[in-house]
């Protein structure tokens, strides 16, 4: 039987779309991992383990220790060139996958990776004042190159992987983002009360439910909401949900269900 080796450290960044992608999508392999057709582990840092070993029944998960090492980005580089250099990840028959970005000194025998976006590429801000990110980005790009399929959530990202970073068209697979099953219309409709009163919301109101880096433009957003009230009977509520503590760089060790 094939064998599938998981990169689970996307799963412990919170606050950020690659965790909750890569969250959801471990939960949909433990949903289905008695019919899979390949036997499925899944590497993580060993804080996260025992929780996720609770949420993700019955998958196998293995710890690894995570760096200590206080920069985040670098702390994620470190995690991906030991979890890259596994031993298991050269033998015949075994595929690494990785849900987020990343890179390393070895190459897995079949990579496939998840590459969101190249969103970086059109926002030079993503790259930081020094040279670390931009040089790191450029490893990551090129080791990008050694994958077999590359998967992505949107049509424009696909173009951008082949036309910026030169990925063949023929190795992108564009899967839209998903919702998991425990979110319907109906529960959303039988809760919307609730949620109301909780967060004292009138009847009619703007909801913003994003980040607010750069590529997010709020403030064009706001400006626009206060243009079209001028215009137009609006509802006069705008409320934002999201923390605006969060960073590109967020890695935390917890996981969320």
């Amino acid at each position: 039987m094939r064998r599938l080796w998981i990169n689970g450290l996307h799963a412990g960044m919170e606050g950020v779309g690659q965790g909750v992608y890569a969250q959801r999508l471990l939960a949909m392999f433990a949903r289905h991992v008695e019919s899979a057709v390949c036997e499925i582990t899944v590497v993580m840092p060993e804080q996260q383990v025992a929780r996720a070993a609770e949420l993700l029944r019955p998958l196998h998960i293995e710890g690894r220790r995570l760096s200590q090492i206080n920069n985040p980005l670098l702390r994620a580089t470190d995690w991906n060139i030991r979890f890259f250099a596994l031993p298991e990840l050269r033998e015949k028959g075994t595929i690494a996958f990785s849900p987020g970005s990343g890179w390393g000194l070895r190459t897995p025998r079949t990579l496939a990776m998840t590459y969101h976006d190249c969103i970086y590429r059109h926002f030079s801000a993503y790259m930081g004042r020094r040279f670390a990110r931009a040089w790191l980005t450029r490893r990551a790009e090129r080791f990008l190159r050694h994958a077999k399929t590359v998967f992505t959530e949107s049509e424009h990202a696909a173009r951008d992987i082949h036309q910026l970073l030169g990925i063949a068209q023929e190795k992108i697979a564009v899967i839209p983002a998903w919702l998991p099953p425990e979110y319907s219309v109906e529960l959303a409709q039988a809760q919307r009360e609730a949620v109301r009163q909780k967060y004292r919301l009138p009847d009619r109101y703007w909801l913003y439910v994003g980040g607010y880096d750069i590529r997010k433009n709020v403030e064009f957003m706001i400006r626009a909401y206060t243009e079209a009230q001028k215009r137009s009977p609006c509802p006069h509520w705008f409320s934002r949900a999201g923390s605006r503590r969060q960073s590109v760089d967020s890695l935390q060790c917890s996981w969320r269900a």
